[in-house]
């Protein structure tokens, strides 16, 4: 995990642009996020450290990722379905995954042996996601526009479930319509239930 000490640009512009959650914390506070989106060091750290928990912790029926969460839950689900892709099918990491504004993962091969950063692109690389997800995201995400849609794009279309709200980066029910929220479980609930019939 990587915190905002020693005033780092980067997570000063990242906090001062998450107007949806500005609210809930002052400017003194201390934050974290997984990595340092202009290290790539960070990024590699990030992905083998999540890859050595879920080994060790696992199995694990879903994972539920917001913004950058996303983005590294996606991109291990990828780095392992192109480790190993018959293992994937029969006993996947995840058997669901519910991506909340979420980030774009990256290329795993390229990060992990060149230590380079290559956002992953339904139009480029296809379908490298095939478990069943919940997409979920805000049509007025002013902090990583696209980032959700490119990793939906990523996603089985026959697997996912789908949800565009009208807020921001966020998760729906905390700035937004109740209706939001209720059509939140829903997807979430059609994309588990994907995932129970699968089995």
């Amino acid at each position: 995990m990587l915190n905002n000490k020693g005033g780092a640009k980067l997570w000063q512009q990242i906090f001062e642009m998450q107007t949806e959650i500005q609210s809930l914390f002052s400017p003194n506070d201390e934050f974290f996020g997984y990595f340092d989106p202009g290290r790539p060091s960070t990024c590699q750290t990030a992905l083998a450290q999540l890859e050595r928990y879920v080994a060790y912790s696992g199995p694990f029926d879903g994972v539920l990722a917001f913004s950058q969460g996303a983005a590294l839950a996606s991109t291990l689900i990828v780095h392992l379905s192109q480790l190993d892709p018959a293992g994937q099918t029969l006993a996947p990491v995840f058997k669901v995954a519910v991506f909340i504004a979420g980030g774009v993962p990256v290329d795993p091969d390229l990060l992990i042996h060149r230590g380079e950063l290559r956002q992953l692109s339904g139009s480029v690389d296809g379908c490298l996601i095939s478990i069943p997800t919940a997409n979920i995201y805000g049509r007025n995400d002013t902090l990583w526009p696209g980032s959700s849609e490119q990793l939906s794009e990523l996603c089985d279309e026959k697997a996912k479930a789908v949800l565009v709200h009208d807020g921001g980066h966020e998760v729906p029910g905390s700035g937004t319509s109740k209706d939001a929220l209720i059509s939140t479980v829903k997807v979430i609930r059609r994309a588990v239930d994907k995932a129970m019939h699968a089995q």
